[in-house]
């Protein structure tokens, strides 16, 4: 394990050193760096006399300021009608669920850490315990070897929008949370260990109050009840273990009840806030997947090869698949969430898919590394075409990644 555990602070350091470089410095105006305006409590002396530290803080942008919010003033709800300026004004939180604010503050309450320390820190302690996750699934579950896995995830880790999983933002414990709940539901299949469930449902709940999307988690282990050969007793538990996803969500529809007084305070701010209408037709329009070079604005011909891409290696790996009854809860969950986030995004042109996708990929790259996996290990061995590949895609998530440090939109 200390070799696993090496390895993943090893990228998640790597991602936070590349955020680090290109971030600004001391010195830097915040008009440079800064769109919106900071939250209630939010110390903005903090790190003008370390340049580390300077940078460090600037890990927050955007959404972080939110969650800050969250975790420094609680959830609460003005009176009379919701309006976009509540939202702007930082006055109501609920669309940003609570489980990234909660344990920032406990985070910062244990170490004494300043919350705008505690936040990205808090992150990055998630993103260390998803590259763990993500390296047991690809040795234990999948079967790679060490090179293979090691190559895997170092493609992962330069995929556009990687850069999140260290940034004051969700990404890194939605991941962590599938990657457990993943990891551990298989580890029960295996040795039908009472931990292994235990912590495979605590990892599904976490998900739930991490994005309204981790409902989607209960497939897999609902999926799973159905694979063959399992004894009345197994099901029944892989289905007890589905219930977490769903007891998860149902309390944080309670939450938002005894806080604001609407259990859809979510659904009511994605409305208000902003202007989001899901579209589930639009989202199963094959043309909206189709990238449009030279039509439209470079990045949302981006977005839409990330998507295709996702599709390609879910049917692809599916329609490959001879043994695809043991591995539907993976082609289940992963087709679930991407059509739930591409209908939630679709009215406003796919925005955010440079981190939606990721989830995505992660769930598409399990079924297709054990599907694949001979032609896998022989194609990621390393040479000049791989890591070729490698910095190109590196190129783009340092694209992206300055274009957050300096407060500009990545959407």
């Amino acid at each position: 394990m200390k070799r696993v555990f090496g390895f993943a602070a090893l990228f998640t350091l790597a991602e936070l050193l590349l955020c680090l470089l290109l971030s600004p410095g001391t010195g830097t105006p915040p008009e440079k760096y800064l769109r919106v305006p900071l939250p209630p409590g939010w110390d903005q002396s903090l790190g003008q006399d370390n340049p580390v530290l300077f940078r460090y803080i600037r890990l927050s942008n955007w959404d972080s300021f939110h969650y800050f919010s969250g975790a420094k003033n609680g959830y609460h709800a003005p009176e009379g009608e919701w309006t976009r300026d509540d939202v702007n004004g930082y006055k109501i939180e609920f669309s940003f669920l609570p489980a990234f604010p909660l344990f920032s503050k406990a985070l910062s309450a244990l170490t004494t850490l300043p919350l705008e320390i505690a936040l990205p820190l808090t992150s990055q302690v998630f993103a260390f315990l998803f590259y763990v996750f993500f390296f047991l699934i690809l040795e234990r579950v999948c079967l790679l070897p060490e090179e293979t896995t090691l190559m895997v995830m170092g493609l992962f880790s330069v995929t556009p929008g990687a850069f999140y999983v260290v940034t004051a933002y969700s990404e890194s414990i939605f991941l962590c949370s599938i990657a457990g709940m993943i990891l551990f539901s298989e580890l029960w299949v295996q040795s039908q260990r009472f931990c292994d469930w235990f912590l495979a449902g605590i990892f599904a709940f976490i998900a739930t109050w991490s994005r309204m999307l981790g409902v989607v988690l209960g497939l897999f282990p609902f999926f799973i009840a159905f694979r063959n050969g399992f004894l009345l007793k197994k099901r029944i538990g892989a289905l007890l273990l589905a219930g977490f996803a769903g007891i998860g969500t149902l309390s944080y529809l309670i939450f938002c009840q005894i806080q604001s007084g609407h259990w859809d305070a979510y659904f009511r701010l994605a409305s208000v806030g902003w202007d989001m209408h899901p579209m589930y037709l639009r989202a199963l329009n094959p043309l909206l997947y189709i990238p449009r070079p030279f039509f439209e604005e470079g990045e949302s011909s981006l977005h839409r090869t990330i998507l295709l891409l996702c599709l390609v290696a879910l049917f692809g790996t599916l329609w490959k698949d001879s043994d695809r009854k043991v591995r539907l809860s993976y082609y289940v969950t992963g087709l679930a969430l991407f059509y739930l986030t591409v209908a939630g995004k679709a009215d406003m042109g796919l925005q955010g898919m440079t981190r939606y996708a990721l989830p995505v990929f992660f769930l598409a790259i399990i079924p297709m590394t054990m599907v694949f996996r001979d032609r896998i290990i022989e194609l990621l061995r390393p040479r000049k075409a791989v890591f070729a590949f490698a910095f190109f895609l590196f190129g783009f998530e340092c694209f992206y990644c300055f274009r957050y440090m300096h407060g500009l939109w990545v959407s």
